[in-house]
């Protein structure tokens, strides 16, 4: 059955990727006075914690449940930090936030001589501080750039960010590790519905982004990947994924990461949904902050 909004929305609504949509909330943003525009964006960010309209959000079930399931992978990958890989990858802040929760995550390993987290950004470390937006459509820098991190390890667990499930060069890499499942366990994180992935063929490939998800979606039920696309809603500023989807991916990067080191490590345990409800706390003391 469909749900109340989409009985009301119209097929062109429904078949808009929701990262790409307008949000009701900011959509007199640019006509609001300084304190108005801060109350607007404060209203939205509370769509990462409430969720938006009837979809799952990051505190819902279903997606927890899935963010343990990647908490007990990345567990059984620290078992031999020396062979195993975790990679996290992205383009744009995706790739920034990849290359902040790498290089925080490594310092946390006990007596690790070499890294066992890694980033790709499309573009490479150039990218880290200058945009490189034609390096996201290539397929096959995506895959060259993963082989070359993980050539020596034997198993890699990768993380491909993506909020709009729409980058070919992150699709490119979750592609690549479907078709070698005896080294590569796949990860997708994204924001909008599986069903919203990208249609259109990429460049130098016969797929698209929406055929890969598909591939994700049949083995996540054997167990051989995992789809995290919780819905946090639009952005304030349309299509603008640097803002809240940029907040949630670190904070259930950070949470699931943080859980299985303290489990591994057998440290005081917190859950994934007691990290992300202190993420909240932290958004309500901010909150307070506006005032005239």
């Amino acid at each position: 059955m469909a749900s109340s909004w989409q009985q009301l929305a119209s097929p062109s609504e429904q078949d808009e990727p929701i990262t790409e949509r307008s949000n009701d909330i900011t959509e007199n943003i640019d006509t609001s006075s300084p304190l108005g525009i801060v109350r607007q964006l404060r209203q939205v960010d509370a769509q990462i914690f409430t969720g938006w309209r009837d979809w799952e959000g990051i505190l819902d079930d279903g997606v927890l449940n899935t963010a343990d399931r990647v908490t007990n992978a990345v567990i059984q990958f620290l078992e031999d930090t020396n062979n195993n890989a975790v990679v996290l990858s992205g383009c744009g802040t995706s790739g920034r936030l990849a290359f902040v929760i790498a290089k925080t995550f490594n310092r946390l390993i006990c007596q690790q001589a070499k890294p066992f987290y890694h980033y790709i950004i499309s573009g490479g470390d150039k990218t880290l501080l200058k945009s490189g937006e034609s390096e996201e459509d290539s397929w096959s820098n995506g895959v060259h750039s993963l082989e070359k991190i993980t050539e020596k390890a034997k198993k890699v667990l990768f993380i491909g960010i993506t909020c709009g499930l729409s980058a070919p060069f992150v699709a490119a890499q979750l592609d690549h590790c479907l078709k070698h499942p005896d080294k590569y366990t796949p990860v997708l994180l994204g924001f909008n519905l599986p069903s919203m992935a990208r249609t259109t063929k990429v460049q130098g490939s016969d797929f698209s982004f929406k055929d890969v998800v598909d591939n994700l979606l049949e083995q996540e039920t054997k167990g051989r990947a995992f789809l995290l696309t919780p819905i946090v809603g639009p952005e304030a500023i349309a299509g603008s994924t640097r803002l809240k989807s940029g907040s949630a991916t670190k904070m259930l990067l950070e949470a699931i990461l943080m859980r299985a080191h303290q489990r591994y490590y057998r440290q005081r345990k917190i859950g994934v949904a007691e990290s992300l409800l202190s993420y909240m706390v932290v958004y309500s003391h901010t909150s307070l902050q506006c005032k005239d």
